[in-house]
């Protein structure tokens, strides 16, 4: 084994040693690479793997659950850009009509 292959089994193993030491099942790691690198990649590839029906209703929940996620900023955006709008002119309207304004001494 090269260096970095040795570190990691060494990591591997300290892990499993602390684990069985606290009195608890390591936890078990997938066997399928593309789930293990995770991330868009891994997304990719878990779609790429999967048969044609598959394929369509995995691609059409993502979208979904996409638009989901992007109408839930935009709103927060929306909701944020209201607020805002709304304090100045509770501000404006603070100003002309309750701040008291200094009489000129004569």
């Amino acid at each position: 084994m090269t260096q970095p292959d040795d570190l990691q089994e060494r990591i591997r193993q300290m892990e499993q040693e602390v684990y069985r030491s606290v009195g608890i099942e390591p936890p078990l790691k997938s066997a399928d690479p593309a789930v293990q690198s995770g991330g868009i990649n891994g997304l990719y590839q878990w779609i790429n793997g999967l048969n044609g029906v598959a394929k369509v209703a995995a691609v059409v929940v993502l979208g979904l659950i996409a638009f989901a996620v992007i109408s839930f900023i935009l709103q927060l955006v929306w909701a944020a850009i209201t607020l805002s709008v709304f304090a100045v002119i509770v501000y404006a309207l603070y100003k002309i009509f309750f701040e008291t304004t200094p009489t000129p001494l004569e």
